[in-house]
């Protein structure tokens, strides 16, 4: 097979799809806007330490917009860089995460409040920060730092090791209000038409008619 022959992967068609692609077959026109969408695709990657631009913009923020636009501007600059250095490696699937989604979650509540204290010790407010960046930086520490996982099994086992020492039923009772708030949401999505939140609305009022204003 010709070495211009490209696989490209077609995710939703099943695993390990692919379409045989010869790139000579390609038009010069049709080869430049694959080699542009491509380029785009390349030199935008690793963007996630840039902090947002749509909303600093709206809203004015122009020193913060300014640094994010120049911190994109450099990492791909240094994309391109490495592009022409035959450093960039072909995107490979996520390897699946042999971990329990219950350790995942508790490793992620630790390294988050480790970027919070940090964000504190330097002076800064983390009320101040988008929690999408707290969590991407928060999976790089996990990342970087096996550790934070292994904290996460001891809170685990260790929260599963405790025993009440008082019987729960004598302390909490169920709300009869949400009871029927979830009995009404589970026959929602049941019945077609039909919203939870209608479902567990109170039906409005009926106006009085004329009639019952002149008998009053």
């Amino acid at each position: 097979m010709a070495m211009n022959v490209i696989f490209v992967p077609i995710v939703k068609a099943g695993k390990d799809v692919t379409l045989d692609v010869d790139t000579s077959t390609l038009s010069d026109e049709m080869y430049a806007l694959v080699m542009a969408e491509g380029l785009k695709s390349i030199l935008n990657s690793r963007m996630s330490k840039v902090g947002p631009v749509t909303n600093l913009e709206k809203e004015g923020k122009t020193e913060e917009l300014k640094v994010n636009r120049e911190l994109a501007l450099k990492i791909a600059q240094d994309n391109l860089t490495k592009l022409l250095a035959g450093d960039i490696k072909a995107k490979s699937k996520a390897a699946k995460s042999d971990l329990p989604r219950e350790v995942q979650t508790e490793a992620r509540r630790i390294a988050r409040e480790i970027v919070k204290n940090q964000i504190r010790a330097a002076g800064g407010k983390p009320s101040h920060y988008a929690a999408k960046d707290i969590t991407l930086a928060a999976d790089e520490f996990i990342k970087a730092d096996a550790s934070i996982v292994e904290k996460a099994k001891e809170n685990l086992a260790n929260r599963a090791g405790i025993k009440a020492s008082v019987d729960i039923a004598s302390l909490i009772k169920e709300s009869p209000a949400l009871v029927a708030k979830a009995k009404a949401k589970a026959d929602a999505n049941k019945a077609p038409g039909l919203s939870a939140k209608q479902a567990g609305m109170v039906p409005p009022r009926k106006k009085p008619s004329v009639a019952q204003h002149t008998m009053q």
